[in-house]
């Protein structure tokens, strides 16, 4: 058991130290090092009756939760539109709930998730960092993606 936990510290030590590096293959690798040793860790406590099951579960289920965390941000304006087709059917409003109107500047913020001073590199780090998260050869939504890409191209323009 000394000899795992000993294996289990050093593992850790370094996927730490590979989180840090500089290089984002290393930090790529960290991250997955220090997800799946979190994860044998969780299973192995689970299954020595060191930890109960549910508390293994949502441990394990976090770092699903935290990857669909930036969609919450778009949570809003998809309540929004669905309200507004429920309640009207009128085609005259239907091409700005449908999402293909103008973008204003309020709603291409919130949608990035910056604020109304963010810079142009805050803009492009914020859509990079969601398009790699809900791209659609990722296994993301096209729709999602396309009002992404529209909320950039609104707050670079200004």
């Amino acid at each position: 058991m000394i000899l795992i936990l000993t294996l289990a510290v050093a593992l850790l030590l370094v996927a730490v130290a590979m989180y840090r590096s500089e290089d984002p293959q290393w930090r790529h690798l960290g991250r997955r090092i220090l997800l799946w040793g979190g994860l044998g860790l969780v299973l192995l406590l689970v299954v020595t009756g060191r930890l109960h099951w549910l508390l293994g579960l949502l441990a394990a289920a976090l770092p699903l939760v935290r990857r669909l965390l930036p969609l919450l941000t778009l949570l809003p304006s998809m309540l929004r539109r669905f309200r507004g087709h429920s309640r009207q059917g009128t085609e005259g409003n239907a091409d700005r709930q449908s999402g293909d109107g103008p973008m204003s500047l309020a709603e291409a913020r919130a949608i990035l998730g910056v604020d109304e001073h963010a810079d142009e590199r805050t803009i492009i780090a914020a859509h990079r960092r969601l398009m790699q998260k809900i791209h659609p050869d990722r296994g993301g939504s096209a729709y999602l993606a396309r009002r992404i890409n529209e909320a950039r191209r609104r707050l670079l323009e200004r």
